[in-house]
């Protein structure tokens, strides 16, 4: 590559949309052949040369991502005062014959992997052409779609004829001026051998990487192993202390690297014991800047054997994946252990930062196998519903490990223990990002396929595709919607006998056995008042809702077991108007509002019985319902007239097309259960962040269009909905307003429109897709947003959780860097975008550079040096500060930006160089 300067411009060719061959060129493409399109880009400079080629993509609306080489630098030189010098882009389809369907060969150009065949064995699809003024003025970022020029001689393959006609397509391409890391990044794209260190420049690493294990040379592991295995063979697992009398086991995967000798063998008890102390090092993950997740892995117990080496000692290998957010990380293997103990020692710790205060952390527990065609076989997976947690509590969790959290049936496959702890920079802010900023949709990459079946069963469980038919799946979706309308039932019955007969409801006196029917009352007054009003059936639905609301907070709070409560409507309200207890000394009488541990078999006994109680209730309406049944049929069978001869009608012979069939009947199923789910999640505070925030909305609504004159505003809504829609003038606006050509054009504007939209959104999911391939891996994962499954995972009776007012110290010696990507022409993290604007990008200013003129006046330059300091000001913002302060950058904003030290801004001109792969 060149030597750039300060001067350069990084472009990217983003793609083209609606190519079409000329009709006219006598160079046919059969019209089905069309759809397969094998196109490129070559750059040319005003004196023809080529100074960039962009790789072959297929299809008519191609889009080129960094991959297929879509980015390149332009340098600049001054070579005089003249700005008539050019740049133009030419759009080229490789032809393929009709008899054959094979391609023409390809000639590489300058060593470089972009392609140039000979005239004959190309074509033309259009081209654009930029004066180097309009590439100046529009140096900012920002997308620009030009359409694609033809010339009019039908036999030309160049752009270079004056008479030029529109080809139909359109090409879109950005500018904006580059910085040393831009060049640093193209330098290691052209570099096969060197897209290992592409994630160290575009993240800025400053710690060593933590590996994820499956992601390791099986090839290293089988050479650690076989050590391990020889010295296992000669050594025992365990010996026996003659001193104290005790077995001891060898301490898996190894000892403690400060104290060798003495941690290689130890007591059971004293392995369990250690397992508790404070983690020793711990890995740094993900991007966010709301606060901190501190997860540490502890123990599984009681696990499965997956191995089949039983009667030799060969047992489980277990480990942990963990996914949480835009991050993925892994404990060590332990070898041969149905209920392993991960110590202090170990990678088991993990600091994961928060991009949003509800995300849900997926855990998964595998045995480990070795082999390309071995997947790692998975045990159980755990939700750890994060929104219910309180922070700068320490909690310590045990959960039963499942499959699936979607069957009906669900055996648990032995248990894990977790210790974690949430700090949180600004508890305020955390909360009002709940509701100003939607869940961001997040994907991981990895680069191995074991590992990504790995990442996808810890976020999904074992049937992690439910679009395909499975018959355990659809029984399943079947067994569930009649689940909702049995609960549903009892909700609705539970309600009415409740309102109608007054009965206890809310504790307001603090007597837990006289509570007062505080929502009969309000029922009671809302109905009456109703009555009289009934145009105020609008406001009063809001409020409805919202006390529905609370009245399932109400239930679930009463629950006899802590691990089913949620965060109450009270410490939320506190922490919005900054009254919560971390901001003020409470007064003796209010310090039970401050988070209380909670101790192991808390409520144990009262818990087992409210449950035994509702299970009761479903077994006696079951057998009800079989009676019921029962007595149906003796019925029908008794009274039974039909002595016609019954006819043998064999088995059930099912078309070949049932299983796309029932796919779709299966979808339509999982869609009405999903719906359910999340109807679920928020009616019954699984997530009792967002359900706390529908809760004030309704509430809000419901208060302020109470104030509303809602008798003039239903009177008049109906009188212009009647006498402007359904009068007879409405025929003469049918027939003079509205003909058949006029509705055909605005369906087709408002096509265009969504297409544009979806193709915006496409071209940037592809091209951050592209730079997370090359930095991570090419198998992608989306990590659900929400939870919505149909089993929750609740922690264990024997859990408990004790406040953590000081934040012990973190001790961190590994990080695995977050996927969260940001940006256009080359993707980077948060913590990268925010550190190119402080150290590499050079000094931005405002110009007021216009097409085609090259002088500036006094003032403006005065005003150019001072939005230059307000740019500078704006690009130095912390780390920590939220996304909101990045993206009023000046080049996010779209203004145009241009270096201080551009001398050619007073008319000298420029010629392009090729910088990039020629």
């Amino acid at each position: 590559m060149a030597n750039t300067t300060d001067d350069s411009i990084l472009c990217e060719i983003v793609g083209a949309q609606k190519l079409t061959i000329n009709n006219a060129s006598g160079l046919l493409l059969d019209p089905i052949k069309e759809e397969k399109l094998h196109t490129y880009c070559l750059v040319r400079n005003d004196t023809g040369k080529i100074v960039h080629t962009t790789k072959v993509v297929s299809g008519k609306n191609p889009i080129w991502t960094a991959t297929s080489k879509s980015l390149f630098l332009l340098t600049e030189s001054r070579i005089g005062r003249s700005l008539s010098s050019k740049l133009t882009v030419e759009v080229y389809a490789l032809k393929t014959y009709n008899n054959n369907n094979s391609m023409m060969m390809l000639h590489k150009i300058g060593g470089g992997d972009g392609f140039n065949p000979e005239p004959s064995n190309q074509i033309l699809l259009g081209s654009i052409q930029l004066e180097k003024s309009a590439i100046l003025s529009r140096c900012n970022g920002e997308r620009m779609e030009l359409p694609l020029l033809l010339p009019q001689s039908s036999n030309s393959c160049s752009s270079d004829s004056e008479t030029t006609t529109n080809s139909g397509g359109s090409l879109a391409i950005r500018f904006r001026m580059a910085n040393p890391s831009d060049a640093r990044i193209l330098e290691l794209l052209e570099q096969p051998t060197e897209k290992k260190f592409l994630l160290q420049e575009i993240i800025h690493i400053d710690q060593p990487l933590a590996k994820l294990v499956t992601e390791t040379s099986e090839s290293k592991i089988v050479r650690s192993g076989l050590c391990s295995m020889v010295n296992h063979i000669f050594t025992a697992s365990t010996v026996y202390d003659t001193t104290s009398y005790r077995e001891l086991k060898r301490v898996k995967p190894h000892p403690d690297p400060q104290q060798p000798e003495m941690t290689e063998f130890l007591p059971g008890i004293e392995i369990r014991k250690r397992t508790y102390e404070p983690s020793q090092s711990w890995v740094k993950a993900g991007s966010g800047q709301l606060g901190r997740l501190f997860v540490e892995v502890l123990a599984c117990h009681n696990l499965p054997n997956m191995d089949l080496g039983e009667a030799v000692g060969d047992y489980t290998d277990p480990f942990v994946c963990l996914v949480y957010e835009d991050t993925v990380a892994m404990t060590d293997v332990i070898d041969d252990e149905l209920s392993p103990h991960w110590l202090p020692w170990t990678q088991r710790a993990f600091s994961f930062g928060m991009m949003h205060p509800a995300s849900t952390l997926y855990i998964g527990v595998f045995d480990f196998d070795l082999g390309q065609g071995n997947d790692h076989d998975p045990i159980g997976r755990v939700a750890v519903n994060l929104s219910n947690l309180h922070h700068d509590m320490e909690y310590t969790l045990q959960y039963n490990l499942y499959p699936s959290a979607n069957v009906t049936d669900r055996t648990a496959n032995g248990s894990i223990t977790l210790r974690l702890r949430m700090e949180c920079y600004n508890e305020k802010a955390a909360l009002l990002s709940a509701v100003l900023s939607p869940r961001p949709k997040i994907n991981v990459n990895v680069r191995k396929k074991k590992t990504f079946r790995v990442v996808r069963y810890t976020c999904f469980g074992e049937y992690d595709n439910e679009e395909s038919f499975d018959f355990t799946v659809t029984r399943s979706y079947i067994n569930e919607i009649l689940e909702y309308k049995q609960q549903l039932s009892y909700v609705i019955q539970d309600s009415l006998l409740s309102l109608m007969f007054w009965r206890g409801q809310v504790d307001l006196l603090g007597d837990e056995k006289n509570k007062v029917p505080l929502y009969s009352f309000l029922f009671f007054v809302s109905a009456c008042h109703l009555i009289e009003k009934p145009h105020l059936i609008i406001p009063f639905t809001l409020l409805s809702i919202s006390l529905m609301m609370m009245a399932n907070f109400t239930v679930r709070s009463e629950h006899p077991s802590p691990w089913h409560r949620c965060r109450s409507i009270r410490e939320q309200v506190d922490i919005l108007t900054n009254n919560h207890w971390k901001n003020n000394s409470l007064p003796p009488e209010e310090e039970k509002i401050r988070p209380q541990g909670i101790r192991a078999y808390e409520g144990e006994k009262e818990a087992q019985a409210y449950e035994k109680a509702i299970r009761d209730r479903q077994e006696q309406d079951l057998v009800r319902a079989e009676k019921l049944a029962e007595l149906q049929e003796e019925l029908n069978s008794y009274g039974d007239d039909n002595i016609a001869t019954e006819v043998n009608k064999g088995g059930l012979i099912i078309p070949a097309d049932l299983h796309a069939r029932l796919s779709g009947w299966q979808g339509i199923l999982g869609g009405i259960c999903r719906f359910f789910r999340f109807i679920r999640l928020v009616a019954l505070w699984e997530e009792s962040i967002l359900s706390f925030w529908v809760t004030v909305a309704f509430f809000a609504s419901g208060v302020l269009t109470m104030m509303l004159p809602w008798r003039f505003i239903l009177l008049w809504t109906g009188r212009c909905i009647v006498w402007g829609m359904f009068g007879p003038h409405m025929k003469l606006v049918d027939f003079f307003m509205i003909p058949e050509e006029g509705k055909e054009k605005v369906l087709i504007k408002n096509a265009d429109r969504l297409f544009q939209e979806a193709r915006l959104r496409r071209e940037e999911a592809v091209k951050v897709q592209d730079i997370k391939a090359l930095a991570f891996g090419k198998y992608s994962v989306q990590v659900p947003s929400f939870n919505v499954a149909r089993h929750f995972d609740r922690p264990l009776a024997h859990s408990f959780a004790k406040p953590c007012l000081e934040r012990p110290a973190v001790q961190v010696a590994r990080m695995i860097p977050g996927q969260q990507f940001y940006g256009t022409m080359i993707p980077r993290p948060e913590e990268g975008v925010v550190l190119e604007g402080d150290e590499t990008l050079p000094p931005m200013h405002h110009s007021p550079l216009m097409e085609g003129d090259g002088t500036s006046t006094e003032n403006e330059a005065k005003t150019n040096v001072e939005t230059e300091d307000t740019s500078q000001t704006i690009a130095t913002v912390t780390i920590g500060s939220t996304n909101l302060e990045r993206r009023t950058s000046m080049m996010d904003m779209g203004m145009e930006v241009m270096p201080k030290n551009v001398d050619f801004l007073e008319g000298e001109g420029m010629e392009i160089v090729a910088t990039g792969s020629t």
